[in-house]
């Protein structure tokens, strides 16, 4: 490995720890409701990880910062930021995070009052967590497309997504006593 080559990868660390630093900090910030910060420390996240070639942490950080521009009431930038995740866990083919993404665009299509759009994105998004057999994951990407149906009147439609919703959940409760009740015996 010669000079430049050690040089990289000696920059490539480097930004790669510097960048989930901040994507840890990003989100104690957006915990915190320090939201203005979070927006700053996620964006240098996903920027440093993707210059250190670590592409699943700079789509978590970016996920994270759609998110946080979300809450802030930047609608549109969420939804540019999470097309941008949901394309790249497309590519990947990581199911369980293209289902999260689209959850989270679908979320901020209802913010921006897109519902039509939203109930297509959120529509795929449960399909995806059900082909990937995460009764859990399926359950909490249920509500987010009953909101959507709702803001746009298909009202028999979001009954249906809410029978669904309680047979998803009811499938992904767990059998049997609870550790609690077989610690009190």
């Amino acid at each position: 490995m010669g000079r430049s080559d050690r040089a990289e990868a000696a920059f490539r660390d480097s930004a790669g720890l510097e960048g989930a630093t901040l994507l840890n900090l990003g989100n104690v910030l957006q915990q915190t409701r320090e939201l203005a910060e979070a927006v700053e420390a996620l964006t240098r996240a996903a920027e440093l990880l993707r210059l250190a070639g670590e592409h699943h942490g700079e789509h978590l950080a970016l996920t994270d910062l759609g998110v946080t521009l979300q809450a802030l009431g930047r609608a549109e930038e969420a939804i540019e930021t999470q097309r941008l995740v949901v394309a790249h866990f497309r590519k990947v083919g990581d199911e369980h995070f293209l289902a999260i993404g689209m959850s989270n665009l679908g979320s901020a299509l209802v913010a921006a009052r897109r519902f039509e759009e939203a109930v297509e994105v959120l529509t795929e998004s449960v399909a995806t967590a059900r082909r990937i057999g995460r009764p859990r994951a399926e359950s909490a990407s249920l509500g987010p497309p009953a909101h959507a149906l709702r803001g746009a009147g298909r009202y028999d439609e979001v009954l249906t997504v809410h029978r669904q919703d309680i047979a998803a959940a009811e499938e992904a409760a767990p059998t049997g006593p609870s550790t609690r009740d077989e610690t009190a015996r």
